[in-house]
């Protein structure tokens, strides 16, 4: 167990330790955002078969 005069060096981290101690963002992050960029992308250069789809009729072939 430490004592009070050990306690005492102990220093508070600044924000930028203490993200870098937990790791920062998500290695995932960026991963998921491009992701969900290419699906919003594809929606919208084939908005009539997205609209087909949500209404249960067949793909339409262009």
């Amino acid at each position: 167990m430490k004592t009070i005069e050990q306690l005492n060096d102990i220093q508070l981290m600044d924000q930028k330790e203490l993200l870098e101690t937990s790791g920062g963002v998500a290695w995932f992050l960026p991963i998921l955002i491009a992701g969900a960029c290419a699906a919003v992308e594809e929606v919208i250069r084939d908005w009539d078969n997205f609209k087909a789809g949500l209404l249960g009729k067949p793909e339409i072939h262009h």
